[in-house]
């Protein structure tokens, strides 16, 4: 169930439950100073490459970049053309 992750969660004074206004049986996650200070660094450390990337010559990145965002436009070409 989604009490035991989020016990644990407030017991490592990540998060507080609050009630939600408009329905005082449902329970809403807010996160705490902690909490907020663990995710921004878990948003900075998703879009730092990885360091074998970054060893990599500049010219490198680039073009593996390129290839990447090609490979991700044309899936996204052949996703909209499948609906």
């Amino acid at each position: 169930t989604v009490v035991d992750p989020t016990d644990r969660l407030e017991e490592a004074g990540l998060v507080n439950r609050q009630p939600r206004p408009s329905d005082r049986r449902v329970n809403v996650l807010v996160l705490t100073p902690k909490g907020k200070k663990i995710r921004e660094h878990l948003v900075e450390r998703l879009f730092e490459p990885p360091a074998a990337f970054r060893k990599l010559p500049a010219r490198d990145q680039a073009r593996f970049r390129e290839v990447i965002l090609e490979a991700v436009a044309g899936e996204a070409s052949r996703a909209s053309k499948r609906r």
